[in-house]
């Protein structure tokens, strides 16, 4: 159980300086959902905005079909792909998790999912990485996995650090899914950054900061994986029996939908 050698990091790392960074923290202002209605627009004005939202909501890639990116790639290689994204007899790209068997002789192998909100990222970074940690682990609770323990997560920070509340932003994102995680009992081991998600390009567009840069949203996406005894142990979210089949809503919210307008 002892260490063969205790190897100090600075003989690794060599004495680097301590870097200082100095962030300016804000708060989203939300202003509360409305739906804009011009004097005589009357039934018909509203039907017209509310359609526009409904378009500007579908246009989302989190919510409308991804089918333009899920069937246009080869997804079963090596004979080993237990589970993929595209489930049921249609093929239909709505699979909550993918897994991977050991060997081609056994059953065991490993799962991995995926939980991505980058839009509460706009309002509350916080929010948006126990989402994504929320969404990787109830997207891998599809499979039968050895224990909750046992799932590892790999975590991309995708942020333009050096810019405006950015660099806060992602402290704070970070700080809330090391507290989450810690209190459910699932870690990190490893994972990448991407920390300067600007492009300067001045003059093309008045949405951009003092610098002249145009900035992507600040994200965290949270890849779980764990280790599966059996990968014929698993559930897809395809209707099995057409006419028969029954939807269940399970609230796990506490009546908290809380979607941030």
């Amino acid at each position: 159980g002892d260490p063969v050698f205790a190897l100090p990091l600075e003989l690794v790392l060599g004495k680097l300086p301590q870097k200082k960074y100095s962030f300016d923290s804000w708060k989203a202002v939300t202003p509360t959902f409305a739906i804009p209605i011009e004097d005589g627009g009357g039934m018909a004005g509203a039907r017209d905005a509310l359609l526009g939202h409904l378009k500007d909501v579908l246009r989302l890639p989190s919510v409308g079909s991804k089918r333009f990116l899920t069937t246009k790639v080869d997804r079963s290689v090596t004979g080993l792909v237990a589970a993929q994204q595209c489930v049921g007899p249609l093929l239909l790209p709505v699979g909550d998790h993918a897994i991977l068997a050991r060997s081609h002789l056994g059953f065991t192998g490993g799962a991995t999912a995926i939980g991505e909100q980058p839009i509460k990222g706009l309002i509350d970074p916080g929010a948006m990485a126990r989402m994504s940690l929320g969404e990787a682990l109830t997207n891998i609770g599809s499979v039968r996995i050895t224990e909750l323990s046992d799932i590892k997560a790999s975590v991309n920070w995708m942020h333009a650090a050096k810019l405006d509340a950015d660099g806060a932003h992602m402290y704070e994102a970070c700080e809330a899914l090391a507290e989450a995680m810690k209190h459910l009992g699932v870690a990190v081991d490893g994972g990448k950054d991407s920390l300067s998600m600007a492009a300067g390009a001045p003059g093309e567009s008045p949405d951009r900061s003092a610098e002249g840069k145009v900035k992507a949203p600040g994200s965290c996406v949270v890849s779980a994986y764990a280790l599966v005894p059996d990968v014929t142990r698993k559930l897809t979210p395809d209707v099995k029996r057409a006419g028969e089949s029954r939807f269940v809503h399970v609230e796990i919210s506490s009546g908290r939908r809380r979607v941030g307008g």
